[in-house]
């Protein structure tokens, strides 16, 4: 044989591993968004096992999210939260199933200045991300954006809120209102953040000022809130569904607005990686306008239940 086919052996041998140690750590990279059974489950059978550490639903929201995975087949699973988490196939997201209040006086809405409300607006079950939409899943669908850092895992990022909803809207998802959001956010604490009052605690949580070495970082990378979130706290700030108030009461989720008009701001929650850890606490709120697309503004998709 001679060396020139040796040579062509060699190379074509090498190519191989590269894109086998490539796919390798995409796939563990990809972490919290792996799901170990990809077989056809019985959801029926996983939805009557609520664990007894569950947040609890009622019966009417495992109704309601019977319906959904009826009609679309997706898998379901319980997590180490005690919350149903579903895999959305077209995405490759996964989704959890927030509990809805229950109007028995829990945090659930932020003040001017970021207190939790005394008097929460009622929330309805819903489902959201599990972590910030990641570049995988964005590309699997397309859509307008001005990324300043490429990764599979990294959060998308600069991305308007009109291209946001654009995407939403082609994978039968949309954008979390406020309320959703920060009670998703919470999950149950009345604390600045989260992890509780402690700022220190907070480079466990979320990317910021302390830890994020000014960028974004692969999403699902740090500890999740108690309901099974990563990046409530930090990383990108995440875009909601409503026009910005002075209050989440004075917000609006969209009723009587005028897309079309570009001008319209719109609910910023989240913090990101460039802010102090009181920046990113649980009640902080900032706006954008729906045009305009940032380098530290990406999103986490929410589905209503029918």
């Amino acid at each position: 044989m001679n060396k020139k086919l040796w040579a062509l052996l060699a190379l074509v041998g090498a190519s191989l591993l590269v894109l086998l140690l490539a796919l390798y750590f995409t796939r563990r990279d990809r972490g919290v968004l792996s799901w170990p059974n990809n077989q056809r489950v019985d959801y029926t059978d996983v939805l009557s096992r609520q664990p007894s550490q569950s947040p609890g639903y009622t019966s009417s929201e495992i109704r309601s999210l019977g319906g959904v995975l009826h009609v679309n087949g997706w898998p379901v699973r319980w997590n180490e939260a005690g919350l149903l988490e579903v895999k959305h196939e077209p995405t490759g997201l996964i989704l959890v199933l927030i509990p809805g209040t229950r109007g028995d006086g829990e945090p659930g809405n932020a003040g001017k200045k970021g207190d939790a409300s005394p008097d929460p607006v009622r929330v309805d079950a819903f489902l959201l991300s599990k972590t910030e939409v990641p570049q995988f899943s964005w590309d699997r669908v397309g859509g307008g954006d001005r990324r300043m850092w490429n990764g599979d895992m990294l959060p998308i990022h600069g991305v308007s809120w009109l291209s946001a909803m654009d995407w939403c809207s082609r994978v039968e998802l949309r954008l979390p209102t406020e309320s959703e959001w920060e009670r998703a956010c919470r999950a149950g604490t009345t604390s600045l953040w989260c992890s509780g009052d402690d700022h220190e605690a907070l480079v466990f949580y979320g990317w910021h000022d302390r830890n994020a070495e000014d960028r974004p970082h692969p999403v699902g990378s740090l500890k999740p809130n108690a309901w099974g979130l990563h990046d409530m706290h930090g990383n990108v700030s995440e875009w909601c569904l409503d026009a910005w108030g002075e209050s989440t009461r004075s917000a609006r989720g969209g009723e009587g607005l005028d897309d079309s008009r570009h001008d319209v701001r719109r609910v910023l929650r989240g913090g990101y990686w460039a802010l102090n850890a009181f920046g990113l606490a649980s009640g902080e709120r900032s706006y954008l306008a729906g045009s305009l697309a940032r380098h530290y503004v990406g999103l986490r998709p929410a589905m209503s239940l029918p």
